[in-house]
């Protein structure tokens, strides 16, 4: 609705590029409370997501390590 935060994370193709996206929306009020426009900040995640699935996938080979 009108006047809400919206707060997602995407993923969006630049380029050829898939690029993993936080993104936040808000509503910009005047004085009175009135919605007058909308503000927003995107922040590329993409290498904070690389680094998490390559720790998950490190932590998976040792418990396999660890079971032999």
């Amino acid at each position: 609705g009108v006047g809400q935060v919206l707060d997602v994370e995407i993923v969006s193709e630049f380029p050829g590029v898939p690029r993993a996206l936080h993104v936040v929306k808000f509503p910009v009020v005047d004085a009175d409370g009135q919605v007058i426009g909308m503000g927003g900040i995107a922040t590329d995640t993409t290498a904070r997501l690389e680094a998490e699935e390559r720790l998950r996938q490190a932590q998976k080979m040792e418990a396999i390590g660890t079971l032999a």
